[in-house]
């Protein structure tokens, strides 16, 4: 029930269902003094729920930004001093006993403080609230000027969106999504039938920490490992952050650059989290794809190195960009996706920790299937007058690309059609730019 709070008028408060004017009271006593020194702070963001059970009370405070790790002390502090106000919590003695830890606190069986900025299933805390007192947590960081400086700007990009962030959510109709990708990229069924579709199920029923196993697709090029990985991010509502491994020489794309050097910068997956990628605001749980695994060469930094902790989700839960030293955040959600062109060159241990899937390119019939689909999908970005059944006499050539290829050609063929005066393709349309050479091992023009 919504109680009335005397002294903040404008705060809302959530109480247990109470006919007594004594206990009535006391709830609002307590939310007034949780409230006292809050409400300047974090204004129209704070709300206050307060809890009970049969030997104990409690408070979830809402508030933007998190409460600190100070106040959270005062907060609970607060409601162990005024439980006398309430008949049902027994009397105990605060004193720990002589043979007992001295960790053992006996208020910890009557007091359950409940401090979260959210409790929907959609937000989780990923920095740590007390950032949200920057002030202090800069105290706690290195004194170096430099290494506080940047920490300085990795807090203000931090908090500019609070220390939590939400879920992706996939649309109410991805089940039919989930189908048209299925047509549209047909060799990726088995991903789709024993990753995708369970991930998306239990989100759909509300669970809670929802983890994608991390997934490695194997195939030749040019087959849509990259694009099905982006199709994905799309599907679950969130962002996608691509990495080329192949020219990487050590992991601080992902995973920053150590102090050591001057120059030292967070990684891309800290600002992906932090501030969001272009265009997106930032997510818990983003797709990172990382192209072309088995390319990496470790000559002096092993590239995948940041890989053994980030794959593992007890511990990427605490994870620590090297740029920024005792700023740790959750990546235990992150999305990813290796793609490869096979399994030679990839360290056994990230394999251990990853789903492997062989990626076959289409057959004839298949590429049919997913050019009908990669034009309907060009027209309606186009939003043109042409015509969306691709003629039967195309077919032939079809067949024969990789996805690839033939995205590359597609809308060029629309512009030759349309450049003859038609409304519809024809063979010559697709080799205009690119003249058949004949055909390679993997399938290409």
């Amino acid at each position: 029930m919504k109680l009335p709070v005397r002294w903040f008028p404008d705060l809302p408060v959530e109480v247990p269902e109470e006919s007594d004017r004594l206990v009535l009271d006391a709830y609002e006593l307590l939310a007034a003094n949780v409230a006292n020194g809050l409400v300047k702070s974090r204004g129209d963001t704070l709300s206050i729920e307060v809890v009970r059970g049969e030997t104990w009370l409690g408070s979830r405070v809402h508030c933007v930004p998190a409460l600190s790790a100070r106040e959270r002390a005062q907060v609970r502090q607060l409601i162990g001093g005024l439980g006398f106000l309430f008949p049902w919590i027994p009397r105990i003695d605060r004193q720990p006993k002589v043979d007992e830890s001295p960790k053992y606190d006996p208020m910890d069986e009557l007091v359950k403080a409940f401090l979260c900025t959210d409790d929907s299933r959609d937000v989780v805390q990923v920095f740590d609230p007390a950032l949200a007192d920057a002030a202090a947590a800069l105290q706690k960081l290195s004194v170096d000027l430099e290494s506080r400086t940047k920490a300085q700007a990795a807090l203000k990009k931090i908090l500019e969106h609070g220390t939590t962030r939400p879920r992706g959510r996939p649309d109410d109709q991805w089940q039919c999504q989930l189908e048209a990708l299925q047509i549209e990229f047909p060799s990726f069924g088995e991903v789709i039938d024993q990753v995708v579709r369970p991930h998306l199920s239990l989100i759909a029923a509300g669970a809670r920490r929802v983890r994608m196993p991390p997934v490695l697709l194997v195939g030749p090029p040019g087959i849509g490992k990259s694009e099905f990985a982006r199709r994905l991010a799309r599907l679950f509502g969130t962002s996608s952050l691509i990495i080329d491994l192949a020219s990487a020489t050590n992991g601080s794309m992902f995973a920053g650059s150590s102090t050591f050097w001057s120059n030292s910068q967070p990684g891309l997956l800290f600002n992906a989290i932090a501030a969001g990628v272009p265009g997106h605001a930032p997510f818990v749980d983003p797709v990172v794809v990382l192209d072309e695994v088995e390319k990496t060469s470790a000559d002096r930094y092993d590239p995948l190195g940041p890989l053994y902790t980030l794959l593992e989700p007890s511990t990427a839960r605490r994870f620590e960009d090297q740029a920024l030293p005792g700023i740790v955040f959750d990546a235990s959600l992150v999305r990813w996706v290796l793609t490869a062109n096979d399994t030679q060159g990839i360290p056994e241990p990230i394999l251990s920790r990853v789903l492997v899937y062989q990626i076959e390119p289409p057959t004839g019939d298949q590429m049919q299937q997913i050019a009908q689909g990669m034009l309907e999908s060009a027209l309606r970005e186009l939003d043109i007058h042409f015509q969306a059944q691709i003629p039967a006499s195309l077919m032939l050539h079809i067949s024969r690309m990789s996805p690839r290829t033939l995205k590359v050609r597609l809308e060029s063929a629309i512009g030759n059609a349309l450049a003859a005066g038609r409304t519809h393709m024809e063979p010559a349309d697709l080799n205009f730019l690119f003249p058949e050479k004949g055909r390679n091992k993997m399938g290409f023009w």
